[in-house]
């Protein structure tokens, strides 16, 4: 067996210091808990009127720049109803609409036939991560439930699901449906410091455009309602649209610190950059909406914590008082797991009915139809060759952001770099611990050491030091850290063969710094893992885990300056370089940086239309794309190598 293959052995072993397994967890939710005070001083603040309506105007401010605004476009939406089917009670139209030029959406209108009237008011059902969407059991059955006390219904597809699916070549779905599909095109929104949700809210947000335009449609009288995906979008649109008159979001609302501590991960439309640092929670979507009608449908067994709905509540009961529209705001309880079941549909029902001032119920039996499709082909990407989706606006955005890049793109691409790795970093003092020797190899002593980085916040690096009077240094960083050593043995027997002590630093969630499993269904590096989750709860605080470890690296330069002050190069490889790069700008000492089979750029990342879907969490620097990209990167006094 390899000398290399033992050490990964032993370090896979040893039990970390001070359970550095699950530091990067603890040190976000430290962080987290100081955001999450701020929002506390923040609502404990509004108990005046004008105080609240300042507020509302910020919470409406802080999402649009979260989202990277949305898209300007107004007009038609060349709306085609393409077929309509009559049933008892009401007729259902299917239809395709524009949402932007070529971004082709469909739709199902059920209009009710045992009411005669000129208007009839609308609610438009957003719904969740339903492989099927608008033609799903659930929510066929939801929107039944609705036209049947009198509303017209608009239920629509979302990107990623019914006809609506991205990655869909000649019947391969080369991304899966959903939450994947969001994330995979949602990474790439962040780029360019957008969120995925701009394109949904654009959607809902045209929706509204369209149906005002018919007659049939009393313009003052919209609701909207949805449950979990579809929760998320309907409390954003309480925020971004004054047309929604009335709304009763559904197994959504709960509270950022109550779910953050269940370990599990969320979709990429409900992660909103920096928004937790400014305060921001989600009873920030209640106040914005008040004083309007508002009714919270909860599931009892949800997996989005009651007990955070019910304080998001109160919290609001507050802000409804300060408008001393207290009536206006209320919430139903429902024995059922995530879902929305019929008698949360009724009850749906019956709130709008107040609101609106309707009568009337015609009983109907609930069925599901196979004919709600509105495509001819069943997906939009077959029946329109030109379709495009949001890789395709991510593509046309950048080329819009690259037209107003500053001429001088590395002066403002460094500051935003330096902004991202020093901004939440804090440094006290290395405390460095030596943790022994590891193993004798012919030309070197092992050594395993560990200092922090930043409070709290441990490092651990292997040093390889040359029996003989070394020369140069070698700082080497590669996916997975020295749990990966011996696919690495032969460089590093080059180097300490030429004379040059090496370093290999883990960085965080990597090698000795593992992070545990937070949740049993999702290894830690997997979709929907610990990193996964981190790299989200870091967004949030305006971070990320891209920028984290490049400030590990640049900290490892520092601490490898206070062993030995001889020349030191960086050795990178794979995709690691991007942190090797970057570092070796920041750094106030002058290295030398080679990059072994390295990123082609952030830009090219972009463009990929497939891509590891790892990469996500592992290299994103939100919003970097703004500014420049690494190409665009010159290191001054630094020398750069390839």
């Amino acid at each position: 067996m390899s000398t290399f293959i033992k050490i990964e052995e032993k370090m896979g072993l040893s039990m970390p210091y001070e359970d550095l397994n699950n530091q990067l967890n603890r040190m976000v939710l430290n962080r987290s808990k100081q955001a999450y005070a701020k929002r506390d001083r923040i609502k404990h603040e509004l108990n005046d009127l004008n105080l609240l309506k300042k507020h509302q105007a910020s919470i409406k401010a802080n999402v649009l720049n979260a989202l990277g605004g949305l898209p300007n476009v107004s007009g038609l939406t060349r709306a085609q109803i393409r077929s309509i089917e009559e049933f008892d009670g009401y007729h259902r139209e299917n239809i395709v609409f524009e949402s932007l030029p070529k971004v082709y959406v469909t739709a199902n209108l059920y209009k009710p036939k045992f009411i005669q009237s000129e208007q009839y008011p609308c609610i438009i059902l957003a719904c969740g991560h339903q492989r099927l969407g608008k033609h799903s059991e659930e929510y066929q059955f939801v929107a039944q439930t609705l036209v049947s006390y009198g509303f017209i219904v608009f239920v629509l597809d979302n990107f990623g699901q019914g006809e609506r699916f991205s990655y869909l070549k000649e019947g391969v779905q080369y991304i899966e449906a959903l939450t994947y599909e969001h994330d995979h095109a949602g990474y790439q929104s962040s780029l360019l410091g957008d969120n995925i949700a701009r394109y949904m809210v654009h959607d809902l947000r045209r929706a509204i455009d369209y149906l005002v335009t018919r007659s049939d449609v009393d313009a003052k009288r919209i609701g909207m309602t949805g449950n979990s995906g579809g929760g998320t979008l309907t409390s954003l649109m309480m925020i971004l649209d004054d047309r929604i008159q009335a709304a009763a979001p559904a197994t959504f609302i709960t509270r950022r610190d109550i779910y953050q501590m269940t370990g599990q991960a969320q979709d990429r439309e409900q992660h909103w950059f920096n928004l937790a640092d400014q305060g921001f929670d989600h009873e920030d979507f209640l106040l914005a909406f008040t004083p309007k009608p508002l009714r919270l449908l909860i599931a009892n067994h949800d997996f989005f914590p009651v007990e955070g709905t019910l304080k998001s509540y109160s919290l609001a009961r507050r802000a409804y008082a300060l408008y001393e529209s207290i009536d206006q705001l209320s919430y139903m309880r429902f024995p059922v797991e995530h879902s929305y079941p019929i008698e949360m549909a009724k009850d749906a029902a019956l709130f709008f009915q107040s609101v609106f001032m309707l009568e009337g119920h015609h009983p109907i039996r609930h069925h599901f139809d196979e004919h709600c499709l509105c495509t001819a082909k069943g997906h939009v990407v077959s029946t329109y060759p030109n379709a495009r989706f949001v890789y395709d606006l991510n593509l046309e955005r950048l080329e819009a952001i690259k037209k107003k890049r500053d001429l001088d793109a590395n002066t403002q691409l460094i500051q935003y770099l330096k902004d991202i790795v020093y901004k939440h970093r804090h440094f006290d003092a290395f405390h460095t611990r030596f943790l022994g020797v590891l193993d004798e190899i012919s030309t070197c002593h092992l050594e395993h050491w560990t200092y922090q980085s930043q409070v709290d916040m441990s490092s651990s690096i292997l040093w390889f030091r040359n029996k003989e009077q070394s020369t140069h240094q070698v700082l080497a960083i590669w996916a997975g850290g020295s749990s990966k050593l011996s696919q690495y043995e032969v460089f590093v027997n080059e180097c300490l063969k030429n004379q040059k002590d090496v370093f290999v630093l883990d960085l965080s969630g990597e090698g000795y710094l593992r992070q545990s499993d937070l949740i049993e269904w999702a290894k830690s590096d997997e979709s929907y893992g610990s990193l996964y989750k981190l790299n989200d709860d870091l967004f949030w605080l305006g971070d990320s885990l891209a920028a984290l470890r490049t400030y590990e690296l640049i900290q490892a330069i520092e601490w490898i300056q206070t062993q030995e002050n001889k020349p030191l190069e960086i050795q990178a490889f794979g995709k690691h370089s991007i942190y090797a790069k970057i570092a070796s700008c920041l750094s106030r000492h002058r290295c030398t940086y080679h990059e072994h089979d390295g990123f082609k750029g952030y830009e090219d990342w972009l463009k990929q239309w497939t891509y590891v879907e790892s990469d996500g969490w592992n290299f994103l620097f939100p919003g970097i794309l703004r500014y420049g990209d690494l190409s665009d990167l010159q290191c001054n006094d630094n020398q750069a190598g390839v």
